[in-house]
């Protein structure tokens, strides 16, 4: 498995989990995401997403989607994400 990590500085990360929640599932299996879980950090306004892919190339095309900048561009407008890093990561190696 093959997790996308997104940290993203959100104007009101409320709002925007809240938006993001209510993606349809068929959103999800076209990105050929397998798991989908988001976090809301404690002390600030950033949300994290940590999107689960069965295969590299699959979380590889997300990636290279997010990181176009008109993507960036829509997203700040119509989400109010100031700023968002990715990272994509294999399976845990350690405990």
């Amino acid at each position: 498995m093959f997790y996308l990590v997104s940290t993203l500085n959100c104007a009101d990360a409320d709002a925007f989990i809240k938006s993001v929640g209510a993606l349809p599932q068929e959103f999800l299996d076209e990105w050929g995401i397998a798991e989908n879980n988001v976090y809301r950090s404690v002390d600030e306004n950033v949300a994290i997403i940590v999107n689960g892919y069965k295969t590299l190339e699959a979380a590889q095309k997300h990636q290279a989607e997010l990181d176009k900048p008109e993507l960036r561009a829509q997203h700040k407008e119509q989400l109010g994400v100031d700023s968002y890093d990715l990272l994509l990561v294999d399976r845990r190696v350690a405990r």
